[in-house]
């Protein structure tokens, strides 16, 4: 493909890092994308992207990829259980690259804050929060060798320390930032490998609607803050028509943090998605809230293509959904799943155990829910005190500390208990549960006739991992 970088600019090599341990879902780095694309319209840069979980030589690839292009800024975007690549990739950009300035951004660096240069001193910068307001200036400062003082958003090395002027503002109109830079990606590559939403087959991308969630869970990073801020219904629409036309993408991942947090913009979009006569397919991996869903929403839903719907109940247990600040109506939950079934979507269940004094009792209470439940397939994870969330707080009142970098997520073996439970019985509980669950007939039938073809000869090597607690 041609190069569209503007010549005389700053050259920015911009990096997506890999999980820290064996995770083989991924998805497109949406957020890498859009920072492209402020940069070409904003800072006339030169812009690249590598994305280190499409690779098995990561350290090869990103040697060639500085040698190549010679940047002048390398960005390294990593959530937390990808951190120990990123330091890792920091280290090669500093030994191939000597003449680059680094900077870490995405969630991992938002979460720690200014506190990730003490840990992480590969880096010359991070930036935290959203990146668009202030990365055009970051990058003109860098690539310039201007001091970074008074940026807000960006935390640097000074004299004695670490400085930061503070967290970056929020986009507050989500419609006028640029459509992100899809042509810095391989769609085909995305399409071979394992994705979340089960139900897709072909080309796909992730996409956003909004920004926000108001709810504050106790576990949650809620990294682009508790204000909701919402794309119109005609911008969102006309950015799935553009991937559709140009990029023959037909379905799309949708990640927002609060979807349905506004029953009446959910069948707007799907209007619109309707009236605009698009064969798209719509999955929601990311989770709705359950007890903002209702019929008319899931019909609108159907119609506009929704083939997958994920909703994250977290748990069962009335005292620890009030522990994470997350109540849920469990009887309406249960009668939008049957919903959901009825006009053909998948209706998947996200849950967590290991709260903080958790008892085996409660996490009972929620295996239960699961396997009572018309979920189609569920995810059962352990509640991991990421740094920068209150559940970080809440286990360090327990004698656990936030690990700095985590090997396994949210679905793996190994982890620390919070909970009254043992490790081991917890990861009993797991495994027990999904034996309860998916070795009942009428649901396998169910599977069966919701997941296409590629998913369905991939599902027993899933469940095995499942089973070993792989991810």
């Amino acid at each position: 493909m041609p190069s569209r970088d503007p010549p005389g600019g700053p050259r920015v090599l911009l990096v997506k890092s890999r999980p820290n341990g064996d995770y083989p879902q991924v998805s497109p780095a949406i957020g890498l994308l859009s920072l492209a694309a402020v940069l070409r319209t904003g800072a006339r840069a030169g812009v690249r992207l590598v994305d280190l979980r499409l690779t098995d030589r990561p350290e090869a690839d990103l040697e060639r990829a500085c040698a190549e292009f010679r940047p002048d800024v390398v960005g390294i975007s990593a959530l937390t259980h990808e951190s120990r690549a990123a330091r890792l990739a920091a280290s090669v950009v500093r030994r191939v690259a000597p003449n680059a300035r680094v900077a870490l951004g995405g969630p991992h660096a938002s979460a720690l804050g200014p506190a990730v240069l003490e840990r992480m001193p590969e880096l010359d910068t991070a930036l935290l929060g959203e990146g668009e307001a202030s990365v055009v200036e970051l990058v003109r400062r860098l690539a310039a060798g201007e001091p970074l003082d008074g940026l807000p958003g960006v935390a640097h090395r000074a004299e004695g320390g670490v400085s930061s002027a503070g967290p970056a503002p929020l986009v507050e109109d989500l419609d006028r930032l640029p459509t992100p830079a899809y042509d810095l990606i391989d769609f085909d590559e995305f399409a071979r490998r394992p994705r979340f939403a089960r139900t897709g087959a072909g080309r796909y991308m992730t996409v956003m609607s909004s920004r926000g969630c108001p709810f504050g869970c106790l576990y949650c990073h809620n990294i682009f803050g508790r204000r909701y801020r919402a794309r119109s219904a005609a911008s969102f629409v006309a950015e799935l028509e553009l991937l559709r036309r140009r990029w023959d993408v037909r379905e799309f991942e949708v990640v927002d943090d609060a979807f349905n947090l506004r029953r009446e913009r959910v069948i707007e979009i799907c209007r619109t998605i309707v009236d605009a006569g698009l064969d798209v397919r719509l999955s929601f991996p990311n989770g709705m809230r359950g007890d903002l869903l209702d019929e008319e929403q899931l019909e609108w839903l159907r119609k506009a293509g929704t083939n997958y719907l994920a909703i994250a109940v977290e748990t069962a247990a009335p005292r620890m959904q009030k522990l994470i600040d997350k109540p849920m109506d469990l009887d309406r939950v249960q009668r939008m799943v049957r919903a959901g079934r009825r006009l053909g979507i998948h209706m998947h269940g996200l849950f967590l155990l290991n709260l903080p004094g958790e008892t085996l009792d409660e996490m009972r209470q929620t295996a239960d829910f699961i396997v009572d439940s018309p979920f189609l397939s569920f995810n059962l994870g352990v509640a991991t005190p990421f740094p920068g969330t209150r559940l970080a707080e809440r286990a360090r009142e327990r004698g656990v500390e936030a690990p700095e970098e985590p090997l396994d997520g949210f679905y793996g073996a190994r982890f620390q208990t919070m909970s009254e439970a043992s490790v081991d019985e917890i990861n009993r509980l797991r495994r027990r549960t999904l034996l309860r669950f998916y070795l009942d007939p009428r649901r396998a039938w169910g599977l069966a006739r919701s997941l296409p073809a590629r998913a369905l000869l991939d599902l027993p090597g899933l469940f095995l991992r499942r089973l070993r607690l792989g991810s």
